[in-house]
């Protein structure tokens, strides 16, 4: 018969310390056709305007450090028309899975 003999440490987190979850989110860029959806994730990656029309939707991955911690942020361009429910432009309930906080820009040319 064997024992099991692992231990646990346990150490102090620093206060600025963000928990492995928190540290990766989704968002989500919505607008209608031509409205700037791309431009505004390129603003977000590179802190400047891209002129150049992008060839397809834009899936990127931002990883960046604050307080040594990696921090990884996917921005995900859609459609208007995944969220509203047709000619009212009603919002319609969209159900997200695989992760569990998001935050959705809604671009505009008003």
């Amino acid at each position: 018969m064997s024992q099991n003999t692992e231990s646990h440490v346990l150490v102090e987190l620093p206060s600025n310390y963000i928990p492995e979850p928190s540290r990766r989110c989704k968002i989500l860029i919505a607008g209608s056709k031509s409205v700037g959806k791309s431009a505004f994730i390129e603003r977000i990656e590179s802190g400047k305007f891209n002129d150049k029309k992008a060839e397809g939707s834009l899936h990127r991955v931002i990883v960046k450090k604050i307080f040594k911690q990696k921090l990884t942020v996917e921005l995900l361009e859609k459609d208007l028309e995944e969220f509203t429910n047709g000619e009212t432009l009603g919002a319609k309930q969209v159900i997200f899975y695989n992760f569990e906080e998001y935050i959705v820009f809604f671009c505009s040319n008003t």
